[in-house]
């Protein structure tokens, strides 16, 4: 087996320069397509193409004899949420868009140390997809890595301060990066926790909201909608006794409130006009304060409200 040198991964590497950076591109573009059909927010989604001197280190220290197709991270991307709770989220959504060949959640094994953090995925486009613009791609194995931003932040500062490394470490030193990495975790956790709390606090005032409109709204009873088509048509004939039959046409395509006829006969108010003078009624030149609400219902609503006040 020929020795690796730094030389032969270089010349390896770029012979597969183009068919690796398709796949970053397609990878990255089809991740942030899915987060934002998904309307999750993710603070950021990086990736890189391994270097040459990182595919020598890690083959020299595993014994590869052929990193270029043994490993599996030559692409890879991070993906770096704000809570521990889009972790989910975002595992449903890698095993939607990639076929899946490993997970691997990377914490310390001891539970009294806080360390590196992180759920690392091996993956590679889904074998279902067909055309030119996957076919020197989908074969190709490629590492997410998924983690919160404090999980990230203290990666970052872990490896900068490089407290694993052979340097002598007093004891003093040791707990004070311990103790960073615990006021890590514990930060994630509180993050998550207020963040469930404004959640809470926005559903409770969405319904409080709710709440007033349909305290606010009018129910729609002979007099009121008498009143209300009389007003809304001052200049036009009235039907007398017919608003209780009206009433009753009303709350049976789901009208509940006089607010939403109202919402109707004025967004197809032109409409209607436009109805009238090509289909006018007989013997009169218009219709009655009823004659315009039940047209404008029918024509232009069919369905009725739906049980939603309509945009306005």
């Amino acid at each position: 087996m020929p020795e690796l040198t730094l030389q032969s991964i270089e010349r390896a590497l770029y012979e597969k320069r183009v068919s690796l950076a398709a796949l970053l591109e397609e990878a990255v573009h089809t991740i942030n397509l899915a987060f934002e059909n998904a309307g999750i927010k993710i603070h950021s989604v990086e990736h890189r193409i391994k270097s040459p001197e990182s595919i020598l280190k890690k083959s020299t220290a595993n014994e590869m004899g052929d990193p270029i197709s043994d490993l599996k991270d030559l692409v890879g991307i991070r993906i770096v949420c704000l809570f521990s709770s889009d972790l989910g989220n975002i595992d449903s959504i890698l095993r939607e868009c990639f076929d899946v060949h490993d997970v691997e959640d990377k914490e310390p094994n001891d539970p009294t140390v806080f360390g590196y953090r992180s759920t690392h995925y091996v993956c590679s486009m889904r074998s279902d997809l067909r055309g030119p613009r996957y076919d020197g791609i989908k074969d190709l194995d490629f590492e997410i890595q998924a983690r919160t931003v404090c999980m990230h932040a203290w990666a970052v500062m872990s490896h900068y301060l490089d407290y694993r490394s052979d340097l002598e470490l007093g004891l003093k030193h040791k707990r004070d990066v311990n103790a960073l990495s615990a006021l890590f975790h514990l930060a994630d956790g509180q993050f998550e926790e207020v963040y469930r709390q404004r959640v809470e606090a926005a559903r409770i005032i969405a319904e409080r909201d709710a709440a007033v409109d349909r305290a606010k709204q009018t129910p729609i009873t002979s007099n009121n909608l008498r009143s209300y088509l009389r007003t809304r048509f001052a200049n036009r004939a009235q039907k007398g006794g017919s608003y209780a039959r009206f009433r009753k046409e009303l709350l049976e395509k789901g009208f509940s409130s006089i607010e939403q006829v109202q919402a109707i006969l004025e967004r197809h108010h032109q409409a209607f006009l436009e109805y009238e003078l090509s289909n006018p009624p007989v013997n009169r030149g218009r219709f009655s304060d009823i004659g315009v609400a039940r047209i404008t219902i029918r024509q232009f609503a069919p369905n009725g409200s739906d049980g939603q006040l309509p945009e306005a």
